[in-house]
């Protein structure tokens, strides 16, 4: 169902149960833009990659998010889901500007979304410290107000038929005569009847102070009047029967929380989720982990190491379908890992789709695996989910007896926790949210400076008496090259001599170099604030433990680790093309593109001159040799 702040805090206790009750959470974000630009590298380090992303989060937005609840229901073998699509918007004046990225919008609007629906009906939200500071801002204006005299106290037009009003009534000018009279006369049936108050919506300022002026000298019963927030920035003029002290302080303490609820929005979401500790289901969801932390919970962290801890706090248990279907013993059973590929591929044979309902009392249609919604991010983290069952499904079925209906939760799945995909690295499958990276040899790859007008064939040639290489071109006048042949470094080191068109040096020379040359930045303030120690101020946030069988190693031993294919440790795990990073159009390559990896942002003319060359970057081929040390032992995997 549709999410939109004109139904979400009436769907928000719905929201919560459906939290509650599920056994494992799907997730899925789309974006206002998918890439500030800059230079990364195939071969970044995970801290070169996070401070590249880093930058990509705090400039674009989540403006959908999709959430997915399954619940198993053992005895009947089938999940129960329910799935909830949010239209997200900033509506607070703290928020700044909205940027977006045009083929971004573009790509969106192609799939069907509906950008009236955002800006009209999108949610807003706060993260948790500016709520905080907001709710310490409206008590300190309620301790002052309940410090001043009330009403009958002193005397004032706010109240209808209060002794001692002396103040003159402003004058009405004409052409508001008509809008006075007919106030009047809506305010005495009110007096008549039974409501316990009248509201008066999108009145002007003026308006609102005619209404205080006049109502006390016009209508003799006692009544209160008093201007309130509803949604958003909108003022109401309410005027009401006379209560006690005591009730209308009690009143105000229910409007600033009130309002501190609706400024929170959507983040009252994401603490929910939290909160349950449920397993956090996303398929290659790096970049939906940074926008989330940046956007509903605090501001990125400057360093890798604290940001994967404010991710642990957050989320504690988190598994990517991606790293999944990367990983054996889905590898060679999954031609592709795009999500809209994966779906076809896990409803086929030896996998099987679980039998998916919806709940009871669901409003609105329920997502189905027949449906052709994709890019909307709540039909994503339902397809997300399923598949995710699928896969959990499959575990299952090689177990001794099989468990075909087995809990997400399950030791055999524990291998795949807190690992999400490593977009675009070329030997870095994952990263490892809980534990020590891993560190890949890179002692076979050189870094290559150049003439620009250099293609890949001039760079190959280079290298043409040794084993093939792959080139990931860094700009135009930089690239890195890869052996297929580790054993071979020594004697390109040997051989290969810089000349006056380019200089070649290894990638530790090349890291040691960029880590003398930078500066290391100043630590932001806003960042450091947050993250004293990396969870420190994430009270809003104390999830409970994961499940033990996603912590532990499972009793029957240490996990066996199994290798890549043989395809060199550039394509390994090569990512599916574009998926969540570069251009919006990249982004389809979720449902529809193959899994040949992407090189880094160039001008058109240097990409039809390389493919020109006959050779298309991050493509060159290897010799397969089944017996060669580029077989990396990438995954832990269950010991069946």
């Amino acid at each position: 169902m549709d999410v939109t702040k004109d139904n979400f805090a009436s769907s928000l206790e719905r929201i919560r149960a459906a939290i509650c009750r599920s056994s494992f959470l799907a997730v899925d974000c789309e974006f206002s833009g998918l890439s500030t630009g800059g230079s990364s590298s195939k071969f970044d380090t995970p801290e070169e990659r996070y401070a590249h992303l880093r930058r990509t989060a705090s400039g674009f937005l989540v403006i959908q998010f999709g959430l997915a609840a399954f619940t198993l229901e053992k005895e009947k073998n089938r999940y129960i889901q329910e799935t909830f699509n949010f239209y997200l918007f900033p509506r607070h004046q703290s928020q700044g500007s909205f940027i977006c990225q045009p083929s971004s919008m573009e790509f969106l609007l192609e799939n069907g979304f509906d950008f009236n629906k955002l800006i009209k009906d999108g949610i807003p939200y706060l993260p948790p410290a500016q709520v905080e500071s907001l709710r310490d801002r409206l008590e300190s204006q309620l301790r002052d107000s309940e410090a001043a005299p009330s009403p009958a106290q002193k005397g004032t037009t706010g109240t209808s038929g209060t002794p001692g009003t002396t103040l003159q009534p402003t004058p009405v000018p004409e052409n508001q005569a008509d809008f006075v009279e007919r106030a009047i006369s809506e305010i005495n049936k009110f007096v008549e009847g039974s409501e316990e108050y009248l509201d008066f919506h999108k009145l002007s300022p003026f308006q609102r102070k005619l209404l205080y002026d006049h109502v006390p000298n016009r209508i003799s019963t006692p009544l209160e009047l008093e201007t309130v927030h509803l949604s958003g920035s909108q003022r109401t003029l309410r005027v009401g029967r006379p209560v006690s002290d005591e009730q209308r302080r009690e009143r105000a303490r229910r409007r600033v929380e009130q309002r501190v609820d609706e400024a929170a929005g959507f983040a009252q979401v994401i603490q929910e989720i939290s909160k349950s500790g449920k397993p956090v289901v996303g398929h290659n969801m790096l970049l939906d982990l940074l926008h989330i932390i940046e956007q509903f919970v605090c501001p990125l962290p400057e360093t890798y190491s604290d940001f994967k801890s404010v991710v642990h706090c957050v989320f504690p248990t988190l598994v990517d379908t991606k790293v999944m279907g990367s990983t054996q013993p889905f590898r060679d059973l999954l031609p592709a890992t795009s999500l809209g590929e994966m779906t076809t591929c896990l409803g086929t044979h030896p996998f099987t789709m679980p039998n998916i309902v919806a709940a009871e009392g669901s409003s609105g249609r329920e997502y189905d695996l027949k449906d052709d919604k994709h890019h909307e991010a709540g039909y994503d983290a339902f397809l997300t989910a399923a598949c995710f069952g699928a896969m959990v499904s499959y575990l299952g079925l090689l177990l001794k007896p099989p468990q075909p209906m087995l809990e997400p939760s399950a030791e055999i799945v524990r291998p795949f926790a807190n690992k999400v995909f490593a977009q675009g690295m070329a030997d870095m499958p994952y990263l490892n949210i809980t534990g020590e990276e891993l560190t890949p040899s890179r002692d076979h790859v050189f870094y290559l400076t150049f003439p620009s007008h250099w293609k890949t064939n001039d760079i190959m040639h280079i290298f043409s008496p040794f084993s093939r290489v792959h080139v990931a071109w860094v700009d135009d006048t930089s690239a890195f090259v890869s052996l297929a042949r580790k054993d071979q470094t020594t004697q390109v080191l040997q051989n290969v001599k810089a000349s006056g068109l380019f200089t070649l040096c290894t990638y530790k020379e090349w890291q040691t170099r960029q880590r003398t040359t930078s500066t290391k930045p100043k630590p932001s303030v806003e960042s450091s604030s947050i993250l004293e120690s990396p969870a420190s101020r994430l009270s809003a946030f104390t999830s409970p433990a994961p499940s033990p069988a996603l912590r532990t190693p499972p009793s029957g031993g240490a996990p066996r680790q199994c290798t890549a294919p043989d395809t060199g440790p550039e394509t390994g795990a090569s990512p599916a093309n574009g998926e969540k990073q570069g251009t919006a159009a990249a982004k389809a390559a979720r449902s529809t593109a193959s899994d040949t990896p992407t090189g880094h942002s160039r001008s058109a003319a240097k990409k039809r001159k390389r493919e020109s060359s006959g050779s298309s970057e991050g493509s060159v081929e290897h010799k397969k040799d089944s017996t060669s040390k580029a077989n990396a032992e990438l995954f832990a995997v269950p010991d069946w």
